[in-house]
């Protein structure tokens, strides 16, 4: 029964790591788009003061995302 039980859960907890190992970057990098360059350099585990679309418009045009997205 035991061997059973932890079949089940060791798989389950290394899902759980692996999620975590994959989640927190992706979390902190969309935290970190919404910052401005000065937050990103004194803060960089806190929240931005205000969500700003900036960096967004600047990856756009200054970027040229839109170029690589026709591109692709």
């Amino acid at each position: 029964m035991r061997g059973n039980f932890l079949r089940r859960v060791i798989p389950h907890g290394i899902l759980l790591i692996y999620i975590g190992l994959i989640l927190f970057p992706l979390g902190w990098t969309l935290n970190s788009s919404f910052k401005t360059n000065k937050e990103i350099i004194t803060s960089p585990w806190s929240f931005p003061d205000q969500l700003s679309l900036s960096n967004y418009w600047n990856a756009w045009s200054g970027g040229h995302v839109g170029h690589y997205f026709m591109n692709s």
